[in-house]
C-alpha cells in the first residue's frame, strides 16, 4: 500500500520515472502537468456521457465512453513518455496517431462538411469536449516551446499526437452535437 504523501517533494523537486530528480517547474514537469489538466477534463466530460447519449442515439453510450476512456489511456502513456518513463506494455505514439485518424476518418464521415468556423458549444458533453481541445492546443503549444529547448531529449512524436488529438476533439464534439440534434452554430454569424 502507497502513502498519498512521501514529503520528497517538499524541497520543490521531483522524480522522473527514470529515478533522476528535478525541479518542479521543470518543463518536462509543467508538460506532465498539462496532460493531466487535459486527461482530467476528459473525465468530466465522461461525467456527463451517462446522462444523455444512451437514450438519444441509437449508437451505445459506451461508444463515447470507451473513446474518452481510451484518450484518458494514452495520455498516462504520454505523460510517462514526456517524463522519461519506460513501459512494459507497448506504447507506440506513431500506431496510436494512426488509430485516431481512423477514427476521425470514420466519424467525419458521419458528418456534414464545414462550410464555415463553428462556435464552441452546443450540447453539454459537447461543450465539454470542445474545452478539452483548447486544452490540448495549449498543451501542445507547450510541447512545441520545450520541444524547441530541449530537442536532444524531447520525445518525438508528441507535438503531433497533440496535434491529432485537437483535429479528434473537434470532430467529436460536432458528432455529439449530431447525436444529440443540437446544431452547431456557425461564425460568422451574419
Amino acid at each position: 500500500m502507497f502513502k498519498i504523501y512521501t514529503k520528497q517533494g517538499d524541497k520543490g523537486l521531483t522524480g522522473l520515472a527514470d529515478g533522476s530528480r528535478i525541479s518542479k517547474d521543470d518543463p518536462a514537469i509543467e508538460l506532465v502537468g498539462a496532460l493531466d489538466e487535459l486527461n482530467a477534463s476528459f473525465g468530466v466530460a465522461r461525467v456527463f456521457t451517462h446522462t444523455w447519449l444512451e437514450p438519444v442515439s441509437k449508437m451505445p453510450r459506451a461508444t463515447l465512453e470507451s473513446i474518452l476512456i481510451a484518450l484518458q489511456d494514452d495520455l498516462f502513456y504520454l505523460g510517462a513518455l514526456c517524463a522519461r518513463g519506460r513501459f512494459q506494455r507497448g506504447f507506440d505514439i506513431t500506431q496510436r496517431i494512426e488509430y485516431w485518424e481512423k477514427v476521425i476518418d470514420g466519424i467525419e464521415a458521419q458528418l456534414t462538411p464545414l462550410r464555415h468556423f463553428i462556435l464552441p458549444g452546443g450540447s453539454r458533453v459537447a461543450a465539454l469536449i470542445h474545452v478539452s481541445r483548447a486544452v490540448c492546443r495549449r498543451t501542445e503549444r507547450l510541447a512545441v516551446h520545450i520541444q524547441k529547448q530541449q530537442p536532444d531529449v524531447f520525445p518525438k512524436g508528441v507535438v503531433p499526437f497533440l496535434n491529432r488529438l485537437s483535429d479528434l476533439l473537434f470532430v467529436l464534439a460536432r458528432w455529439v452535437n449530431k447525436i444529440r440534434r443540437v446544431p452547431d452554430v456557425e461564425w460568422p454569424l451574419v
